[in-house]
């Protein structure tokens, strides 16, 4: 049965693998390969291993067995225009062998429901504006573009688009 759980600082080769593979084949094609070839595992890891034992980051795994599929991020929200009630998915990657089978829309169930719990009334994300295949999945879970958006200078003036949720 696969599970999901907090994530723990022996965790980080596993998360930083999961983030590598799939950061670089959602992005491939969106994000210059200078950038994508300097993302790499040593560094991932050492980061999520570095949050996560400072509790900087609140990150969650499905797993089976040892095996990790993929991880969700959340938090309070991080935008400055927000208020104290607004959440944010940080983050979601899947492994891409694991695409499509369903684990995405159970974290980002699992972490909206924690969300939820938590008092928060309403969730934000952020996802590359021409990242077709991750807006259709956000739209399909309830999320509707905001209107917010960054122009992420380093990474060659790349936009990112705020989504938005609210709990009935």
């Amino acid at each position: 049965m696969r599970k999901i759980r907090r994530a723990l600082p022996d965790d980080s080769f596993k998360l930083a693998k999961v983030h590598v593979d799939s950061f670089i084949e959602a992005y491939k094609n969106i994000i210059p390969d200078k950038f994508l070839s300097s993302f790499t595992v040593e560094n991932r890891q050492n980061i999520f291993k570095n949050s996560i034992r400072q509790e900087l980051e609140e990150t969650y795994l499905i797993e089976e067995n040892g095996n990790i599929y993929g991880f969700i991020t959340i938090g309070k929200c991080r935008d400055d225009d927000t208020h104290g009630l607004s959440g944010e998915i940080w983050g979601i990657y899947i492994s891409p062998k694991y695409w499509g089978k369903g684990y995405g829309k159970r974290l980002m169930e699992f972490g909206e429901s924690l969300l939820k719990e938590r008092g928060f009334q309403e969730i934000f994300l952020w996802v590359l504006q021409d990242n077709i295949s991750s807006r259709n999945f956000y739209e399909h879970l309830g999320y509707k573009i905001e209107g917010s958006i960054k122009v992420l200078k380093n990474l060659g003036n790349i936009v990112s688009i705020r989504f938005h949720k609210g709990f009935n």
